[in-house]
């Protein structure tokens, strides 16, 4: 693997990561939300 791809790995990977968390928190809100 090229360092370019490598990086451009982590990039992605990254990206992936913050939108899991994103869909985690609204996960947890609604279920705040419904639990009130």
């Amino acid at each position: 693997m090229s360092e370019t791809n490598s990086r451009h790995f982590l990039y992605w990977f990254d990206i992936l990561r913050l939108l899991v968390r994103f869909e985690l928190n609204n996960r947890t809100n609604e279920d705040k939300n419904s639990i009130l």
